[in-house]
């Protein structure tokens, strides 16, 4: 899998977490950029191991 593709993927899951989590506790805002960083923000560290 390829780094933009690993990004690309986590942004969809980060955006399904946000979703999940507003609709457990809409009264509380999640702490976006702490979300950002556990789902997206360590894909772009460098290069992936390659697919065996």
């Amino acid at each position: 899998m390829a780094a933009a593709d690993l990004s690309i993927l986590m942004v969809a899951v980060l955006h399904e977490a946000m979703t999940d989590l507003h609709a457990l506790n809409p009264s509380v805002d999640p702490d976006l950029p702490g979300m950002f960083a556990r789902f997206v923000g360590w894909t772009g560290r460098g290069p992936l191991s390659p697919a065996r």
